[in-house]
């Protein structure tokens, strides 16, 4: 097992830095092939794996891939809610794990929501109903993350890096373009999907060896 661990991130890693580097330009499939297959890795992964609500972890993964499908065509809105309901599924996984009894924990990832409010939306135009109900969506997920056992350390640190990637693409659509942006928005992406992945994996390993070494 942890050869294999070992063999699917270094497979990450590689497909993650090879779209970074050479990311087409023009819209074609090779584009969106070459942007979902390190989630394709993470999903395989997953698929592999055995341990609860594994279902929920594969939908969050599934429709991430087909988020940047879409945003790969250059379908926004599409893209936009595939995304969300990705996240919706993410936060019906950290609500099914065990919670942290410290709410407080949960501040960070509130205050993080409200400044991409206050920030975003007075520029999102007609928009502002989608992206508003957005960041709403991805605000309660990490915000779930923070208090959620399954999230502890890595899965929190990949809540907080989706928050910021889409705040680049935010700050980079609406308000004003940087040089930097693919590159910053890739990066924190491909860590959140798998930070988040490789925190739950390694919570419910740790679990399984606690029983049996317990028996």
């Amino acid at each position: 097992m942890p050869n294999n661990r070992i063999i699917f991130l270094l497979c990450f890693c590689l497909l993650a830095a090879l779209y970074i580097a050479i990311e087409p330009t023009t819209v074609n499939p090779a584009k969106a092939i070459l942007k979902i297959l390190p989630l394709l890795m993470l999903i395989v992964w997953v698929a592999r794996s055995h341990f609860p609500d594994r279902t929920l972890l594969l939908a969050a993964l599934i429709f991430g891939g087909g988020g940047d499908t879409f945003l790969a065509y250059g379908q926004f809105i599409p893209g936009l809610a595939s995304f969300l309901i990705g996240h919706l599924f993410y936060t019906g996984l950290w609500c099914r794990g065990p919670l942290l009894k410290k709410p407080l924990y949960a501040l960070p990832a509130l205050g993080l929501t409200a400044l991409c409010l206050a920030f975003l939306l007075p520029h999102t135009g007609e928009l502002s109903l989608y992206i508003g109900i957005y960041i709403l969506v991805i605000g309660l997920m990490a915000t779930a993350a923070s208090v959620s056992r399954l999230a502890i350390g890595w899965g929190v640190i990949g809540a907080y890096s989706f928050l910021f990637s889409d705040f680049l693409i935010g700050w980079n659509r609406f308000i004003e373009p940087f040089w930097w942006a693919r590159v910053g928005i890739m990066l924190s992406y491909y860590a959140a999907q798998l930070f988040i992945t490789y925190s739950v994996l390694h919570f419910f390993s740790n679990q399984r060896n606690t029983l049996a070494n317990g028996k």
